[in-house]
């Protein structure tokens, strides 16, 4: 049952896309259905612990994927549909990601987190969250597809006001042909032979005040954008 329902999920990119918001939203409601899928898949072959582990994470997702499709609805209603930042525990969100995503992966992949208790910043938390979620997920495709990639890390350094977050695996990087269409929509919102979730997480980045952009320091495929760091926000609030 589960191997039909994830053929129906991965089969839908193929449909005409939308355009605008509610095609985004939905390419990421497919990713974490797909998520989903696997975890329930790997149910079926487990019992004990691991069972449970893999059921804990596929409801997790589940929620994700509610909480997207609430956000798509609120997110039509507004004018603006600009982000709603605040300060939030980046680590936190990070080490869910890392959670939801480690069951799916092949045996012996690693997603590496930051070492660091907590990191709090400013932005939309549920864009954050698809922005990371998409890159690693990402990583894990192509090492579920046989890609020589054996981790994929993520790391946050601390500049001056704002946190850098780092996605990076351990693969052989990207093609030049691939690199030079890898932000671009093609039209009716499609992105060059690389799937959507790229250029969304691009976009998310930018509607928190950021650019992901490829980390030319990364061995393999890398990625970086910076964030706002609350301490500094509060360091530069005007006395009262």
């Amino acid at each position: 049952m589960t191997r039909l329902t994830l053929a129906a999920v991965n089969a839908s990119p193929n449909a005409p896309p939308a355009p605008g918001w509610s095609h985004d939203i939905a390419h990421d409601i497919r990713n974490a259905l797909a998520v989903s899928t696997l975890h329930l898949e790997t149910l079926e072959r487990l019992a004990g612990p691991e069972g449970r582990k893999a059921a804990s994470a596929a409801q997790a997702v589940l929620a994700r994927a509610a909480a997207m499709c609430s956000a798509s609805l609120a997110a039509g209603r507004r004018a603006d549909r600009g982000a709603q930042r605040r300060g939030f525990d980046l680590i936190k969100v990070i080490r869910e990601i890392a959670a939801t995503l480690a069951p799916t992966a092949p045996a012996g992949f690693r997603i590496l987190t930051p070492p660091e208790a907590q990191c709090v910043v400013l932005a939309e938390p549920d864009d954050i969250f698809r922005i990371i979620f998409n890159l690693v997920h990402n990583a894990i495709g192509v090492a579920r597809c046989g890609g020589a990639i054996g981790e994929v890390r993520i790391d946050i350094r601390r500049s001056g006001s704002s946190v850098a977050i780092h996605i990076s695996d351990d693969g052989p990087g990207l093609p030049g042909p691939v690199r030079a269409a890898l932000f671009r929509r093609r039209d009716g919102g499609a992105v060059a032979d690389h799937g959507f979730g790229i250029a969304i997480a691009r976009e998310l980045a930018e509607r928190n005040g950021s650019t992901l952009r490829l980390d030319p320091r990364a061995g393999g495929a890398g990625y970086v954008f910076e964030l706002l760091s609350v301490c500094a926000v509060v360091a530069m609030a005007p006395a009262r």
